[in-house]
């Protein structure tokens, strides 16, 4: 995982929100998520493709089968969600269910079971975190 230097992962999530035309008022409310992501792609863990704006996030602590195999070494999100795609990720999931909801969530915006999601590491699923709460 290449760092980067934090003017560089500032500008890269700047364009990332603006391509997604994340409005100023919730980046406001989103602040410390923000400053979260800013970390992680300074840190390595996260990439974000200027010209799709796919991100890209490379697992810490990468998912193994029960014989050690790496099954799941990295999560890629979709650059924006249809209604559609939230709706198959949060199916089942009561309203009030606030854990189910960011666990839909990130299982829509990464085609990812949610199965698999329940196997991360929690450093690696606090950067799901932060990152679905920009989709909702």
């Amino acid at each position: 995982m290449a760092k980067v230097d934090r003017e560089v992962a500032q500008d890269c999530v700047d364009a990332w929100l603006e391509a997604r035309r994340i409005k100023p008022k919730k980046r406001e409310e989103k602040k410390e998520s923000i400053e979260a992501i800013i970390d992680a792609v300074e840190d390595g863990v996260i990439m974000i493709d200027p010209d799709t704006n796919e991100i890209t996030q490379m697992l810490d602590f990468p998912v193994q089968n029960s014989d050690g195999v790496v099954t799941v070494k990295e999560l890629v999100y979709k650059p924006r969600l249809t209604v559609l795609e939230r709706d198959k990720g949060i199916k089942g999931v009561k309203a009030d269910d606030g854990f189910g909801l960011v666990h839909g969530y990130i299982s829509a915006m990464t085609d990812t079971p949610k199965q698999v999601l329940k196997s991360l590491d929690m450093q690696d699923y606090n950067v799901c975190q932060n990152l679905a709460t920009l989709f909702m």
